[in-house]
């Protein structure tokens, strides 16, 4: 398996709802949702690992690891900038609070589909799909 990939159809919903991002912070060249990107493990665009990067003043879309995503909020808090981002619903979770926190609005409900996140082309599908919503 590899990294998470939102379903195309959901992508271009996104594109029609909100403005389109320019810069996917973690993706591989197989699932970079944006023409520029950085990624974690793999040679990118825009460099090696966003986390210890300059993240560029450009509209950014970011559906981390969910063990980055503390980071992740401690980096939008930290240098006030915006970002669509991909997260689970988790209340119980101890980032959730900071979240909710940096909110400009509601978060988006992405529509419920089985293959919404998927893995290896589309052939491993996300075991909880109905979690995720756009922050």
């Amino acid at each position: 398996p590899g990294e998470w990939m939102l379903h195309p159809e959901v992508v271009k919903q996104i594109r029609r709802f909100f403005v389109q991002a320019q810069v996917d912070l973690f993706a591989t060249q197989e699932n970079a949702q944006c023409p520029r990107w950085f990624s974690l493990f793999h040679p990118a665009l825009m460099g090696l690992n966003a986390m210890v990067q300059t993240w560029p003043r450009l509209r950014l879309y970011a559906f981390p690891p969910i063990a980055l995503l503390p980071g992740v909020l401690e980096r939008v808090r930290r240098d006030g900038v915006s970002l669509l981002l991909l997260a689970p619903y988790w209340p119980g979770r101890v980032w959730f609070s900071d979240l909710i926190s940096l909110l400009d609005g509601s978060p988006w409900e992405i529509p419920i589909r089985r293959d919404l996140l998927s893995q290896a082309g589309g052939s491993i599908l996300h075991p909880r799909s109905a979690l995720w919503k756009l922050w």
